[in-house]
């Protein structure tokens, strides 16, 4: 059997961990990275939700960027890892 979520609910649980991945990256860096979370399946397409993690190169940097880079890095994985819809295929609400 499929889980099935409502377009409602992702957008809310999604919106919330790449806000919390945000708050995280200032937290450390002081300034935002480019690493953010995305949907590799088009929204749950026929595979079902699916988060991965994308960065932009950042050039070189001192060794305590770097340092605190890769715990951004780090807990951008776990969002997406632990992300309470992998899985899971989005039920759209038709617009009345």
């Amino acid at each position: 059997m499929t889980n099935i979520v409502e377009e409602k609910d992702f957008d809310m649980a999604y919106d919330q961990i790449k806000k919390e991945l945000a708050n995280y990256s200032k937290e450390f860096l002081g300034w935002r990275t480019y690493v953010e979370i995305f949907d590799r399946n088009n929204y749950g397409g026929s595979n079902g939700i699916e988060l991965g993690v994308n960065w932009s190169a950042i050039g070189t940097v001192t060794v305590d960027n770097a340092e605190a880079f890769i715990k951004v890095l780090t807990k951008a994985t776990e969002l997406a890892k632990n992300f309470k819809y992998n899985g899971y295929k989005i039920h759209y609400s038709e617009e009345e």
